[in-house]
Formats: C-alpha cells, sequence, structure tokens
C-alpha cells in the first residue's frame, strides 16, 4: 500500500506533515471525501494517539503528494487546472 503525504504550511510560517494510507479507493468516494475535505473549515488528522484540528482561517496552503496511478482520473473540482508544472 502506497503511503501518500500531506504539508500543511500555515500563514505563521510552521510547517506540519503527514504521511497516510489511501483513504477511499473508489473513484466516487473519493469525488465526494475531495468536495468536503474543500468545503470544510478545518483539516482533522487522526494519528496513533490523537485527533488534531486545524482551522483553514490559519492555512496558508495545503500540499498532498503521493502515489496517483492516473492523474487524469483524480477526482478534483471542475476549476481544478490540470497539467500545470510548478517553476
Amino acid at each position: 500500500m502506497a503511503l501518500r503525504y500531506m504539508v500543511i504550511e500555515f500563514i505563521d510560517g510552521k510547517k506540519e506533515t503527514f504521511t497516510f494510507p489511501e483513504q477511499l479507493e473508489s473513484e466516487a468516494g473519493k469525488k465526494v471525501g475531495i468536495e468536503r475535505f474543500l468545503q470544510s473549515p478545518w483539516i482533522i488528522v487522526e494519528t496513533e494517539s490523537t485527533v488534531l484540528a486545524f482551522p483553514v482561517a490559519n492555512i496558508k496552503s495545503v500540499q498532498f503528494s503521493g502515489a496517483i496511478d492516473d492523474r487524469h482520473a483524480l477526482p478534483l473540482p471542475a476549476v481544478t487546472i490540470r497539467g500545470a508544472e510548478q517553476r
């Protein structure tokens, strides 16, 4: 099982990094999960012994990365710019 990671960068410059397994296997489930994630005022992360809640209002950016077999199949919102290159 490939691990993914998330980097949360806060407006004060601090960063938190988390690794995690795939959360949902079905494409429909992933689409709903991404939509809910983007609408939530919180990012909630469960670790082995802790639940962390980060208010989105204090977050500058969130980066997700990991093993994505087909990037074009990833169920992102219609406003997503695909195929971009970061420079």
